[in-house]
């Protein structure tokens, strides 16, 4: 791999069940007399949506979205608006004050589903004293019991670019199989998350997601997904934390090796340099299996015990980012378990490994 590259890979690392899919069989199910008006609906609704905000481990901010209440203290929401949170946050409409989101009780990766729980109040409006709000949380909301249609009424509450308490109308403009049903009702950012609903007030889909770039091209995942997380559905939320970062993580690739690189594999030197160690792994292509041929091929040459065991090596670099160079150390085969077949100590030969300079943009 060129050293530019190993040099950028090293400046990059140091920057510090499946649910059952929902038929379209109509189910039988006890509904109103007559189907609600949107005014009705939006009444109902919107006391139950919230605003969610979440947070890296430095209270960064990273994403906005919306959610809506199922039940007394627990919101549902799409997975990808929480999914690299540290921790997060929820608001009510109209003066509430900002709740603990305190974990996940249950998540849906495939369909993009996550349930939340919340917490205690964490900073309070200083006028709720004044407006009453008092506890914001309000009854579990229906859930559809039949499928969408074509030509269905469907109305969309959420939060987008912030904009608290949107209650916006469209219709089901076509079904995309089990998996998504396309409406026309606005999708921003920020209404991730918040409930889709039909003409009766119950929840029937949650929003999925826009196509960039066109116009009434929004997506929607069937209520059924929702309901099987509902019911898989842990007592005891699991906290909030970005997902454990592997030890070594792949740092580039090219067509017969991958390259990793390990934080704990990485050392400051009293004069201010970098040693750092590079995994380099042979792919399962062509082009990998003869790299790791030629390298057997190479330790058989060199008489090493068990050479038809090599698996990987590792490469030892020291880089000199202030002086824009960087040298190698060492060389090291292993095989699969980790034991040590074959060394090289570059940085006590004689003469020992030259510097290479290296271009200032791959230490940017």
């Amino acid at each position: 791999m060129h050293r530019s590259l190993l040099l950028l890979a090293l400046a990059l690392l140091l920057l510090v069940a499946p649910a059952t899919p929902q038929t379209r069989r109509a189910a039988k199910t006890k509904r109103s007399p007559s189907p609600l008006s949107a005014r009705e609906i939006a009444k109902r609704t919107l006391p139950s949506v919230v605003t969610i905000i979440t947070e890296d481990e430095n209270g960064k901010a990273l994403t906005l979205g919306s959610g809506f209440q199922i039940r007394p203290g627990i919101i549902a929401t799409n997975y990808h608006v929480i999914k690299d949170a540290s921790q997060a946050s929820a608001t009510f409409q109209g003066g509430s004050p900002k709740y603990e989101i305190v974990g996940t009780l249950g998540v849906d990766k495939e369909h993009d589903l996550a349930l939340l729980r919340l917490g205690g109040v964490v900073e309070r409006n200083p006028y709720d004293a004044i407006i009453g709000r008092g506890n914001p949380l309000t009854e579990k909301l229906g859930l559809a019991t039949t499928w969408p249609e074509i030509g269905d009424t469907v109305y969309v509450a959420g939060n987008p670019e912030g904009l608290e308490g949107t209650f916006s109308q469209g219709i089901i403009s076509a079904l995309r199989g089990n998996e998504l049903i396309q409406i026309t009702a606005p999708i921003s950012h920020g209404s991730s998350g918040g409930p889709d609903l039909n003409g009766y007030g119950e929840v029937m889909v949650i929003p999925a997601g826009a196509v960039k770039g066109g116009q009434n091209r929004n997506f929607a995942i069937p209520i059924s997904y929702l309901k099987s997380l509902i019911g898989r559905m842990t007592s005891s939320p699991v906290f909030l934390a970005k997902e454990p970062v592997p030890e070594w993580q792949l740092v580039n690739s090219s067509d017969s090796i991958e390259y990793y690189m390990s934080r704990a594999h990485i050392t400051v030197t009293p004069e201010r340099t970098l040693l750092a160690w590079l995994k380099n792994l042979p792919n399962n292509s062509p082009k990998g299996r003869a790299w790791r041929n030629s390298t057997i091929d190479a330790l058989i040459f060199d008489k090493v015990d068990r050479s038809y065991a090599f698996s990987y090596s590792m490469e030892q670099y020291e880089f000199d980012c202030g002086h824009q160079k960087m040298r190698r150390l060492g060389w090291v085969c292993y095989d699969n378990e980790g034991v040590i077949l074959f060394s090289l100590d570059f940085a006590h030969a004689q003469p020992p490994e030259p510097w290479e300079t290296v271009p200032a943009a791959s230490v940017q």
